[in-house]
């Protein structure tokens, strides 16, 4: 991860400095809205709980779909900022335990953009996740578990935009989360910090 955000870095002052400070690559730019979709990869980190584990849990990625709209207001200097509405399945599984999660989230991202070059935007900014439903699935039983499942999740999230074509952009962001997220299961209370890569297509108009 950390080989990651140098390697963003770099791209950052290289790009910045072949450009003036008052460059702008769209002269034309206005409010844009948006519609996106793509997929999660998430990871519930029992290890980062507290207390953590007495026996460390393996790390279990897993898939999920996101949906949703997005609104993008242009700033001077080749910056915008980004705020996005949407519908996100983050799962998750407990290898200790044998048991898989699905949760359901309204997640608000709120992106600052740069335009490093014409076609390619770097992002970061904070996310705000409020929970829908969850479900838990333990030895082929299913069980709503909305109840007992900590209902805000709050996180910091960042990556990298490719405009593909006009109204079309491939994006690739990498979430971090902040806040334990407490869950119960057979009276005993566990805790978990998310990890979450998200792959999607934006379209704008």
């Amino acid at each position: 991860m950390k080989k990651f955000l140098l390697l963003l870095l770099s791209c950052f002052l290289y790009y910045n400095s072949l450009a003036q400070t008052d460059e702008v690559f769209d002269s034309n730019r206005s409010v844009r809205f948006g519609f996106k979709f793509g997929m999660n990869y998430s990871n519930m980190n029992f290890n980062k709980g507290y207390p953590p584990p007495m026996v460390p849990v393996e790390a279990s990625w897993q898939p999920g779909f996101l949906l949703g709209f997005s609104l993008e207001v242009p700033l001077p200097y080749n910056f915008s900022l980004q705020q996005e509405y949407l519908y996100a399945q983050f799962n998750g599984e407990n290898r200790n335990l044998s048991t898989h999660y699905k949760h359901s989230y309204l997640s608000l991202p709120l992106l600052l953009k740069y335009r490093i070059i014409p076609k390619v935007i770097l992002m970061a900014g904070p996310q705000f996740d409020l929970l829908i439903a969850a479900e838990e699935e333990s030895n082929g039983q299913t069980t709503n578990s909305t109840h007992g499942t900590e209902e805000r999740s709050i996180g910091i999230t960042g990556g990298l935009g490719f405009q593909a074509w006009k109204q079309i952009s491939l994006n690739a962001r990498f979430t971090h989360g902040f806040n334990h997220i407490g869950l119960t299961q057979r009276a005993a209370a566990q805790e978990f910090k998310y990890e979450i890569l998200q792959l999607t297509a934006d379209f704008s108009f």
